[in-house]
């Protein structure tokens, strides 16, 4: 079994990682944010292959998690108050 990694940054003289980890079944979140060090994040959701991609809106950050089970895309989306189902599917 491989693993399946995606990544996103912002930030920059205190910056913000997150990467998201698949085990081949679920994808799972490690954050990492200046000071706090790694640690586990919020995301948990069923997924083999992950992709993402983020952006900065003022001071707020947007990630898109996009979640692949055999053909079946789901986007996972943070806009600052949680996580939850975006409108895209594939």
């Amino acid at each position: 079994m491989s693993t399946q990694t995606a990544a996103v940054s912002w930030g920059t003289s205190s910056p913000s990682i997150r990467v998201y980890t698949s085990n081949g079944s679920t994808i799972s979140e490690r954050c990492y944010d200046g000071s706090k060090g790694w640690y586990t994040g919020a995301f948990k959701q069923p997924g083999e292959n992950a992709s993402a991609t983020s952006w900065l809106n003022g001071s707020t950050i947007h990630i898109r998690v996009y979640a692949t089970t055999g053909s079946q895309t789901t986007e996972w989306c943070w806009d600052g108050e949680g996580w939850y189902k975006g409108a895209y599917t594939g």
